[in-house]
């Protein structure tokens, strides 16, 4: 009797001995937070392999196969973890997409799983080229093994070890990873940010936005109104300007203000670029020759900044969150300040009411950053309340 409830209980061990590694959509996601954190302070390199089993959900032995495999494939430094319901992650320290893909290959090659092997995609961070200027010269699509490596169209297939040589330290292993794409449709993400690390809206700050923008319109439309005359008998050019931004996941979007600068103010700022008195990528400047009369009055009050209330409606923006950078700028951003780019923007935040007139972004990148690891319903009111008395005092308008 002993030794059959010993069995039933080893065996009940050894069952869900492959589950004991696999963690849950909530623990992953902590899991690859931890891992951006650690990548941004060593400057080092890791990549994330999606293994979607949609096509094999109703089978459900070879999901159990799967995760098995996946158990002992993985090496120790490696994490597995659901992404949701037909999704599963591993983590991959230390590891371009290349050694991704050998990974993906040899476990769609597997006996038990490959004639329902699920389909793989892989995202690396970072990247330097993932910006969308919303004029398609950004790195956010999905890319096949053609697209990373052009020059395997060129040398044809004998040369594939020659091409990718450089790249991968067991290019014996490439040949795998091309039929792996071609054929089980495997795709490469090259982003900074992939949907794992993107930060959506709470349903309660969408709520605040919305209410919030939609009051702040309605209080604030005298005043507008007001602007657009200024603005009108001041000066020629269109009353609201326009500028893509880097918004979340740095997907460009149209910013919108009140036109406080002459028609080709954009034009004109490489050359007062050594006027920067900015200490990183922002330009600012104090006495910008650019800035019309009525423009200098506008700045002073921040009331160039209500159309982005239109933008909070629209959702590219909310009240409270990290400032948008102009793409050009957010470009230029070091690994551990592209976090910045996880969560929505917003019109103002930490920054505009305690460092305003702080002329370093390391410091402005740091409270963005601290907002984000406590962001909540309570201090995005306090920043808020915060903000008005930092507009009165015209801190570090201009």
């Amino acid at each position: 009797m002993f030794l059959s409830k010993f069995t039933r209980v080893f065996g009940s061990i050894k069952k869900h001995k492959s589950a004991a590694r696999i963690h849950s959509a909530k623990q992953f996601r902590m899991i690859l937070e931890h891992e951006r954190s650690r990548a941004d302070r060593n400057q080092h390199q890791f990549s994330l392999l999606i293994l979607d089993m949609s096509n094999i959900q109703s089978k459900n032995g070879h999901v159990k196969c799967l995760m098995e495999i996946l158990t002992k494939r993985i090496r120790s430094v490696d994490e597995a973890g659901w992404m949701n319901n037909h999704s599963m992650g591993v983590l991959l320290p230390y590891t371009r997409e290349a050694g991704a893909w050998k990974l993906a290959n040899d476990i769609c090659r597997m006996e038990s799983v490959k004639d329902y092997p699920p389909t793989c995609t892989v995202y690396s961070y970072p990247s330097k080229d993932f910006y969308d200027d919303g004029n398609g010269d950004g790195e956010t699509g999905q890319k096949t093994f053609r697209d990373i490596y052009p020059q395997w169209q060129k040398s044809g297939s004998r040369d594939v070890f020659s091409v990718v040589s450089s790249i991968v330290d067991e290019p014996e292993s490439m040949t795998g990873q091309l039929d792996l794409c071609l054929k089980h449709q495997g795709k490469v993400r090259d982003e900074v940010f992939g949907p794992f690390l993107l930060q959506p809206l709470p349903l309660w700050k969408r709520t605040i936005d919305v209410i919030g923008a939609t009051a702040a319109i309605t209080l604030f439309s005298p005043i507008m109104l007001f602007v657009v005359i200024g603005i009108k008998l001041t000066s020629k050019g269109p009353v609201i300007f326009k500028q893509k931004r880097a918004g979340l996941g740095g997907k460009a979007f149209d910013f919108y203000k009140f036109r406080s600068m002459i028609i080709d103010a954009e034009s004109q700022k490489e050359k007062l670029m050594k006027y920067n008195e900015r200490i990183g990528p922002v330009f600012k400047m104090n006495n910008d020759p650019r800035i019309t009369r009525f423009g200098t009055f506008i700045r002073k009050w921040s009331l160039d900044e209500l159309p982005q209330l239109f933008n909070v409606l629209k959702g590219d923006l909310s009240l409270v969150g990290p400032r948008p950078l102009v793409i050009d700028e957010a470009r230029q951003h070091n690994q551990w300040q592209d976090r910045r780019l996880c969560i929505t923007p917003g019109i103002t935040c930490l920054w505009q009411i305690y460092a305003r007139d702080d002329s370093s972004f390391d410091r402005w990148a740091r409270l963005d950053i601290n907002y984000i690891t406590q962001r909540s319903f309570w201090l995005d009111l306090k920043i808020l309340f915060k903000t008005l008395p930092a507009v009165l005092m015209h801190k570090g308008a201009c």
